[in-house]
């Protein structure tokens, strides 16, 4: 029987989405494992919550005493079915984008993505807290973490590469790359209303935060101009035109 080995998959994963990918892995997995210690301790009566965790994850009531929150909670996903699918996202956007910017420019691209997005939620949930006054639900509710952020600043980007492009959803589905961030916006509303603004929420900041650098700042390969001012990618082209 042949033996079988992931070596020649991986050296076709550049190696900057091999980093992304392993921070996934390492951050998602030692979240569940520091958990599950915690509910093991003869202390604990019962499930202990991820916002208990606040220096693990962005509980914007305690966030800026623990400010690296903003960047790896971006890379925790607490749900097995969420790390499912960024486990097998993540590689095949990062591979892709790796590729036409390089190493450095997609670390940057998921650092300001991330962060800006977790800012973002930061300050939303506090106004939020200030016209409701209800703390347990915005500021030490259920905690800002993920990749749903990053995943639709990877759809952004892809629709600034090959809008044109078609893909081929659950088998059937035909649907080009430049509608795809709107179905996740979409998507993101539909489960903000029904669960709450945390996580799916970053969603709708995510999209605006990688639209925002690759409009605005972002260098070109060769350096010489910022952003993409391109008619085709102004913000106002996300819209059906009767919205316009």
């Amino acid at each position: 029987m042949p033996a079988i080995s992931f070596l020649p998959f991986l050296q076709t994963v550049p190696f900057g989405t091999r980093v992304l990918t392993l921070a996934l892995v390492v951050c998602s997995l030692g979240a569940f494992i520091i958990r599950s210690l915690a509910e093991r301790h003869p202390t604990a009566t019962g499930p202990i919550p991820y916002s208990a965790f606040p220096w693990l994850v962005l509980v914007p009531g305690s966030s800026l005493i623990y400010p690296w929150t903003f960047l790896i909670s971006g890379w925790i996903e607490i749900n097995p079915i969420e790390f499912i699918v960024s486990v097998v996202t993540l590689p095949l956007a990062a591979r892709y984008l790796e590729r036409v910017w390089g190493a450095r420019e997609l670390f940057k691209f998921c650092a300001i993505t991330v962060v800006g997005s977790n800012i973002i939620a930061f300050g939303f949930s506090w106004l939020a807290y200030f016209v409701t006054g209800q703390d347990s639900m915005f500021l030490y509710g259920s905690p800002y973490r993920g990749l749903t952020a990053l995943q639709t600043g990877f759809l952004v980007a892809f629709t600034q590469l090959i809008p044109e492009h078609q893909v081929q959803l659950f088998g059937a589905l035909k649907m080009r790359v430049k509608s795809l961030p709107g179905v996740y916006l979409l998507i993101s509303n539909v489960l903000t209303i029904i669960l709450g603004p945390s996580p799916y929420i970053l969603i709708q900041f995510g999209f605006f935060v990688a639209w925002a650098y690759l409009r605005f700042f972002k260098l070109s390969e060769n350096g010489e101009f910022r952003g993409d001012r391109s008619e085709t990618f102004a913000f106002a082209n996300w819209f059906p035109p009767v919205i316009r």
